[in-house]
């Protein structure tokens, strides 16, 4: 029998070929004939069933994976960073310092500041209100006008010079004291070497055991709460003896609940020292102006008080400035708290009526210097700031005619900024007003 062939040019099909013409039929009798016919269907049969079993394995499930499997991993791995760049985005939430913002409110420079992300030294590792880390970068020695808008706290610091018969006094605005504790505090007050110092925002509960300074300042006394845990709050320590108990808050017929802990008063020999935090008008429209303005109307009569007995040196993150040269931005802060026209009209109004006198200022007349530089919007290393921190005095410890009785220079160490957004002002003190003469001691 001939055998089965396939042309190149044929169809894929087999197909049997014929006997030929000049071939006998009956030479393969009946039964060849059978078994050709039964090779012929085999044939036929084991083709239907490999080729197209061959088409559907190979050619259209290997196209399907192909063009399925691609996409998909990248759909997956564009969620994961998507999702991952949303949980970045999200904000943390931060314990608010006076009812629903802070009591420094957000003095970024006003303008229109945007919320763009700030930068920070290192050492701030938290994330701002907007979710954004701050980053590392360098540091800076002074604006243009000679203020120092360096990042981080100096090391070492150099002290300012105090007269041999002064007390020096720092009053800071820590803004969290145990926040600064981890930026430099300690080593601050390692290189100024204060006598006294009056802090406010020291933003703790209870008794602070973990805070011990005994070694440097064998007299302390913090005004903390329990009611209002992480909120303002102050504090005095002191290597000079008291002239009895710190008292803590206004008195009751001021009508001001100082639950805060915002004000801490303690008498020497012959002045009285107060370290106060005063509250802000509210960030949002002014909501707390009303309650500032009661505020400030109980201090003011209670430092009249206080001034009739003993001059009065008043330590305070005031959260005002009080005049258009102590902010960079004045103009586009009017309506803002810290420059509103109510706040400083209150303290026109503090400084005549109980005859005190900001020393800095007084000392600096047409000078431009910031004690607060906010976090946000790189204000520290543009030099935008405010001078919302003050020493007040009476004005008999100026105004007088024996210099050596007088207050010493008053200084804003704007220098020593990175424990806190804001910075240590220091004065000088003759020492006899803290310290009584042997005679008094006697008596």
């Amino acid at each position: 029998m001939p055998a089965t062939t396939r042309s190149q040019d044929a169809p894929t099909r087999v197909k049997a070929a014929r006997p030929a013409e000049d071939e006998p039929e009956t030479a393969a009798g009946p039964a060849a004939k059978k078994r050709r016919a039964a090779a012929i269907k085999k044939e036929v049969k084991q083709e239907v069933k490999v080729e197209p079993k061959q088409e559907i394995k190979v050619e259209p499930k290997a196209a399907k994976v192909k063009q399925e499997s691609k996409p998909a991993k990248v759909k997956q791995e564009a969620g994961k960073k998507k999702k991952k760049a949303k949980a970045k985005a999200k904000p943390k939430k931060r314990p608010a310092a006076d009812g629903d913002e802070s009591d420094d409110g957000d003095y970024d420079g006003g303008g229109g500041a945007r919320k763009t992300k700030a930068k920070q030294p290192a050492a701030f590792a938290f994330d701002d209100e907007f979710g954004a880390e701050f980053e590392e970068f360098g540091e800076f020695d002074e604006d243009e006008s000679g203020a120092s808008t360096r990042l981080t706290m100096p090391n070492p610091v150099v002290p300012v010079p105090v007269p041999a018969d002064h007390v020096k006094i720092v009053s800071w605005n820590v803004n969290s004291i145990t926040t600064a504790l981890e930026r430099g505090f300690i080593e601050y007050l390692d290189g100024e070497q204060p006598d006294v110092v009056c802090l406010q925002g020291t933003k703790i509960s209870g008794e602070p055991e973990e805070l011990s300074f005994d070694d440097l300042y064998p007299y302390q006394f913090w005004s903390t709460s329990t009611k209002s845990r992480g909120y303002s709050g102050s504090a005095i320590l002191s290597k000079l003896a008291p002239v009895g108990d710190a008292r803590y808050g206004l008195p009751d017929e001021y009508g001001i609940d100082d639950a805060r802990c915002r004000v801490m008063t303690l008498e020497f020999a012959k002045l009285t020292l107060v370290s106060a935090y005063a509250p802000n008008a509210g960030m949002k429209n002014l909501q707390n102006l009303d309650d500032r303005r009661e505020w400030n109307l109980a201090m003011e009569q209670y430092l009249a008080a206080l001034d009739a007995v003993k001059p009065v040196v008043y330590c305070g993150g005031q959260n005002v400035a009080h005049e258009e040269i102590d902010l960079s931005r004045p103009k586009q802060n009017e309506k803002t708290a810290g420059h509103s026209a109510k706040e400083r009209e209150d303290m026109t109004r503090l400084l005549d009526e109980v005859h005190l006198v900001d020393v800095w200022r007084h000392q600096h007349p047409g000078d431009q210097r910031f004690s607060y530089f906010g976090y946000r919007n790189d204000c520290r290393s543009k030099g935008i700031g405010w001078r919302l921190d003050s020493i007040l005095v009476s004005e008999r410890l100026v105004e007088c005619a024996d210099k050596s009785a007088a207050v010493g220079a008053c200084t804003i160490r704007d220098d020593c900024w990175g424990a806190s957004d804001h910075v240590p002002l220091v004065l000088t003190v003759p020492r006899a007003l803290f310290e009584a003469s042997p005679a008094a001691a006697e008596e």
